[in-house]
C-alpha cells in the first residue's frame, strides 16, 4: 500500500515551464547546488562545468521546468537546445525529501514545451 501511495502522491507532481530567474526557479537551484556541495569531499563549484545560464534556458535556445507540489516548487530541471532533434537535460532534480518517479513526466513535459 505504501508503494501506490508514493505513485498516487507523484502523479500529483505539476511540471511547467517557467522563468529561470523567477524566485522558485532560483531557490530550487540553489537547493541542488547545496545538495551537490554536500556530496563531493571537496565540495563542488558549478562554474566548472557546462553553463547553464539563464539566457540559454528559454526559448528557442533552450526551457527550464519546475516541478511542483502542492503548489510548492520541489524540483526543476532544464534543456538546452544543441540544434534540431537534439537537445542537453540540465540539472533535473528533485529536492531529497520529495523525489518521486517523475522521470517519463519530465522528459515528455520537455518534449512538447520546446516544439
Amino acid at each position: 500500500m505504501v508503494e501506490v501511495e508514493r505513485f498516487m502522491r507523484a502523479s500529483a507532481v505539476a511540471i511547467e515551464p517557467e522563468d529561470p530567474g523567477g524566485a522558485d526557479a532560483r531557490k530550487c537551484i540553489e537547493a541542488y547546488l547545496r545538495e551537490l556541495d554536500e556530496r563531493f569531499e571537496t565540495g563542488f563549484d558549478a562554474t566548472r562545468g557546462p553553463s547553464a545560464d539563464p539566457g540559454e534556458l528559454v526559448p528557442p535556445a533552450g526551457l527550464f521546468l519546475v516541478a511542483r507540489l502542492d503548489g510548492d516548487p520541489v524540483g526543476c530541471g532544464a534543456l538546452k537546445v544543441a540544434g534540431n532533434d537534439l537537445g542537453e537535460i540540465k540539472r533535473r532534480t528533485a529536492g531529497t525529501a520529495r523525489r518521486r518517479p517523475t522521470s517519463a513526466r519530465w522528459d515528455a513535459v520537455a518534449r512538447t514545451s520546446v516544439q
